[in-house]
């Protein structure tokens, strides 16, 4: 469960910077808040609805040009006792009327010090969202992969995958944060690690709401047979 927990938190750290960005403006210039300096607060729950840890974002080095705006996000995710499990840092980029979000970002490398020792390469493609969205709408796929060496040789894999990614409602949804009028995104989940030649999948699903001017507001995680393994509720925001 622990490592579903910081999969999820590193997760929401990127998504909600993503699709905040979304604006009433039609240009990437405008979004917000993709400003140096904007800072939001994800809580973490279990199954139960007892906290879990916190995810806290801020963004850095926004850069907007004719061309859109490219900027870090910085997510330091935390347990339960306060205690850091990790920081990321994501890129976004603000084009062409969506925002991309790097998918190397979402391998879970803060739970791997033991490869401390080890040479790290991530790649892979953009997650995608469109900045206008409509209920029945299908999002491209994505897919990031990180593999590590040990001496030159190959140690192990991981890889992510989104898929079957959805726009499935439009709902309200009310957190410590307010009261917002979201989209619900569903997607599947499939994360596989290889070592040895084994090969461990590990499938899940997410339902993300999100809201125009304000990101994510709410998610949920889901193991493949549909059971709630915990959710997230954005608790605090400040826009520069």
């Amino acid at each position: 469960m622990k490592s579903i927990n910081l999969y999820r938190v590193i997760i929401l750290g990127i998504l909600v910077a993503g699709f905040s960005s979304i604006s009433k403006s039609q240009t990437c210039s405008n979004y917000y808040p993709l400003t140096n300096g904007s800072t939001w607060t994800m809580t973490n729950y279990n199954d139960k609805g007892k906290v879990d840890g916190t995810s806290v974002n801020v963004v850095t080095n926004a850069v907007t040009s004719a061309d859109g705006t490219v900027a870090t996000v910085k997510s330091t995710s935390k347990d339960k006792k306060d205690t850091v499990l990790g920081t990321t840092n994501t890129a976004i980029k603000c084009a062409a009327g969506k925002v991309s979000i790097e998918m190397k970002s979402f391998i879970p490398t803060q739970s791997s010090s033991q490869w401390k020792n080890m040479d790290i390469k991530s790649d892979g493609s953009w997650l995608e969202i469109p900045q206008t969205l409509t209920v029945g709408m299908t999002l491209p796929e994505a897919t990031g992969t990180m593999t590590i060496y040990n001496n030159g040789a190959v140690f192990s894999t991981m890889k992510i995958t989104f898929s079957n990614r959805t726009v499935a409602s439009k709902e309200t949804v009310t957190t410590t944060a307010g009261t917002f009028e979201c989209f619900k995104i569903t997607q599947d989940v499939k994360m596989e690690t290889t070592m040895m030649g084994m090969t461990i999948p590990m499938n899940s699903k997410t339902a993300e709401y999100f809201a125009t001017n304000t990101g994510l507001v709410k998610s949920e995680t889901f193991n493949k047979n549909s059971k709630l393994l915990g959710y997230s509720e954005l608790t605090s925001i400040t826009k520069k």
